[in-house]
């Protein structure tokens, strides 16, 4: 029985048709710089509340943050990521203040200069319906005359952030502003997983199992 090029290469769809590829970012707040850099001092948390695309059910597992420490500081700082659903107190009309945790980084080192932190291998899931989180961080080992801070970025090129910013202050959190830019910090999310990938890489791929297929199957007829 004679087996069609179009059955053959139905067959290799089938077989190599969802190719693994990198990790979908569902959060991107990491290229436009507003040369501008916010610096919370000292054992302050302070947080972006920032929107995800996708949903209803969103769960990611890589979080990468940006920071810069001046030169000439000590070399003992570091900083704590948290994650925090907003589903606190009402402070203002719509803002909801951040509550329930998700995630505890513990103190992070810091390199001096602009430096990203990627932190993976986590499993963080949003509750059903929920495309939103407050991100934190919290600065220690910044001495006098020192300063490290969290870079400004604005608009996210994948999913959304308020121009305001969490703060905690006196136990207590409230949204606040910074003068002439908005107050988004560096961040990209990402979820790992298998995605069907039509670009030239994974067209190439195909392309080459067809040919592998075609052979094979002349050396079976031959021999």
């Amino acid at each position: 029985m004679k087996t069609s090029a179009y059955a053959i290469f139905g067959s290799v769809l089938l077989t190599f048709g969802v190719i693994p590829t990198s990790a979908g970012i569902i959060y991107d707040n990491s290229l436009n710089y507003r040369d501008a850099v916010y610096y919370p001092g000292n054992g302050s948390e302070v947080g972006d509340e920032i929107f995800l695309s996708g949903g209803p059910n969103i769960s990611f597992n890589e979080f990468a943050f940006e920071t810069f420490v001046r030169a000439g500081a000590s070399g003992n700082e570091s900083v704590r990521i948290r994650f925090l659903l907003n589903d606190g107190p009402e402070v203002s009309p719509g803002a909801f203040a951040p509550q329930t945790q998700l995630y505890d980084s513990g103190d992070i080192p810091l390199g001096s200069d602009f430096q990203t932190t990627t932190i993976s291998g986590i499993n963080v899931a949003l509750p059903p319906g929920v495309n939103h989180f407050t991100w934190t961080a919290d600065f220690s080992g910044v001495d006098a005359g020192e300063q490290a801070g969290l870079p400004i970025y604005h608009p996210p090129t994948v999913g959304d952030s308020f121009t305001d910013f969490w703060r905690m202050v006196n136990g207590a959190w409230e949204t606040a502003v910074l003068p002439e830019t908005p107050a988004s910090f560096a961040a990209r999310i990402s979820t790992a997983g298998t995605v069907p990938d039509t670009g030239p890489t994974a067209l190439l791929a195909l392309l080459a199992a067809v040919v592998m297929f075609v052979l094979r199957r002349r050396l079976d007829i031959v021999g």
